[in-house]
């Protein structure tokens, strides 16, 4: 990665980018969870 990408990027876009990684991160909360209920009922 690079450390300075912030500074290239305009501002709107970093957001962007912030708001895609939460709904990632959202999106692999949710599969680990169904996951491990489901190894969980077994």
């Amino acid at each position: 990665m690079q450390r300075n990408s912030n500074k290239v990027r305009p501002r709107h876009g970093t957001m962007k980018g912030a708001t895609d990684m939460k709904n990632t991160m959202k999106s692999l909360n949710n599969w680990w969870w169904r996951d491990a209920n489901t190894i969980g009922r077994q």
